[in-house]
């Protein structure tokens, strides 16, 4: 377990549910004992999540809460608001290398140069949303396509099985099959079916896959290979070698993957590809939901709702998860609204590639004397329920996206925000290129300004 006292720095080890005082604060980078590395929590200090997993141990384990100071995404590194950065490179409590720079992007240059740069993502990766789902594949693409939703993948994470679990409070818990073939029951014509997808509707399969194996000699279903039998008899568990596995896998077009927290090679292993061209990504719709007698946790539509508008603008992939297929109508609008911003995005990763710029990127960035950027939490979607929220602009004018209302700087204003309508602000005046880029985004907001989109309480 590696840990770091944080010295002055505004933007450090992660991304936390909550400001953290990195002053006074000593931040876990590495969450685990000996070998072991766990899941950072899925309440990370909100309540009564937080607690409720905490003091519930279940198949999650003892502390799948986690606290105030656990992060989803370890980061061994941070940035200052004047630009000096530090990597932590080692298991002591800090061994690494800092150097000083001005202003911000250019600390994340220099910072990239350290750590490294992901890939570039795929051009279809876009086009539209991935769509996550697990029951009547074909029928919710079709209804999807009517809709005028732009999809380009979907999402399968149950392609090798399914099975319940018993949790806290009896709370049975859908887990899956961690044997990497194609489940026979569930998906009987799984070589034929993903191709067709693609051919007919021109939407791809993307899957799931991690590097541990799971005993099915249990499984009702039946399967055709054990991958854990064939680890055992051959002493290994890093499998990526073994063509019986490569070929179940690859033996359809699959066009991408997901592999959650804790499930795949330690970063330093030989075998890792160090392909992470999606990096961390929003899972909208989120995963936790928790119904149960007692400590009952769920989500109601608004809240997916408002998922897929940051998911619209806050990321390179639009993925939605398990759960939101019934709010198709509002995933369809936040779909087409990622999609308008393509222009203005693929500038920005372009810039990534080149420079090592972020694509979402902090006030600070262009405002690092402005006490008020500089208190920003969050500068975009804080809406998240039925209450409004106060939003102080910086240094610059703002334009309000849906209403065209302009703002001088460093006004505190407060705009409708209905469902469908984020709070969304432009730097004001735009350039002559950027009005370009943000013309896809402009006829969207004529086109759909009028569309209602209808919520439960």
């Amino acid at each position: 377990m590696s840990q770091a006292r944080a010295t002055t720095a505004d933007y450090a080890l992660g991304p936390f549910t909550v400001t953290v005082d990195t002053d006074a604060s000593s931040v876990t980078i590495v969450n685990g004992v000996g070998d072991q590395v766990w899941k950072c929590g899925v309440g990370r200090g909100e309540e009564p999540v937080t607690t409720y997993f905490n003091e519930n141990a279940s198949i999650s384990g003892a502390f799948d809460g986690g606290s105030l100071l656990t992060t989803y995404t370890d980061v061994g590194s941070l940035t200052t608001s004047h630009g000096r950065w530090v990597v932590l490179d080692g298991t002591k409590w800090l061994d690494g290398r800092a150097a000083k720079s001005n202003p911000l992007l250019e600390a994340t240059n220099a910072l990239a140069k350290v750590t490294g740069r992901q890939p570039e993502s795929p051009d279809w990766s876009h086009d539209g949303a991935i769509l996550g789902g697990q029951d009547f594949v074909e029928e919710v693409v079709q209804n999807d396509l009517s809709a005028n939703m732009p999809l380009m993948s979907v999402w399968l994470q149950n392609w090798p099985g399914t099975r319940l679990q018993t949790g806290a409070y009896g709370v049975s818990l859908h887990r899956l099959w961690w044997n990497w073939e194609p489940d026979m029951t569930l998906y009987p014509t799984w070589a034929r079916w993903v191709p067709h997808l693609q051919s007919t509707s021109g939407v791809r399969t993307m899957s799931y896959i991690n590097t541990f194996l799971t005993n099915v000699s249990t499984k009702s279903t039946g399967y055709n290979t054990s991958f854990y039998e064939i680890a055992v008899s051959e002493g290994r568990f890093v499998a990526n070698a073994q063509p019986a596995m490569v070929k179940q896998y690859y033996s359809v077009p699959i066009s991408g993957m997901m592999q959650d927290c804790g499930e795949y090679l330690s970063v330093d292993d030989s075998q890792h590809s160090s392909c992470r061209c999606f990096g961390t990504h929003s899972d909208i719709g989120g995963y936790t939901n928790t119904s149960a007698t007692v400590g009952s946790i769920t989500r109601n539509t608004a809240l997916l709702g408002r998922w897929g508008e940051l998911g619209a603008f806050s990321g390179t992939a639009f993925r939605t998860h398990e759960g939101n297929i019934p709010q198709m109508n509002a995933q369809a609008f936040n779909a087409r609204l990622f999609r308008s911003l393509n222009p203005y995005r693929l500038p920005l990763l372009d810039e990534y590639q080149m420079n090592d710029w972020p694509l979402v990127r902090h006030p600070m960035v262009y405002s690092s004397n402005d006490s008020v950027a500089r208190a920003v939490i969050a500068g975009w979607a804080r809406l998240f329920d039925s209450q409004g929220t106060t939003v102080n602009s910086t240094a610059f004018a703002y334009k309000h996206l849906w209403s065209g209302e302009e703002f001088a700087p460093g006004q505190t204003v407060r705009v409708d925000a209905s469902w469908g309508k984020p709070g969304v602000f432009m730097r004001w005046p735009v350039t002559e290129k950027e009005g370009l880029q943000l013309q896809q985004l402009w006829e969207f907001v004529v086109a759909e300004n009028a569309t209602a989109l209808l919520t439960e309480a």
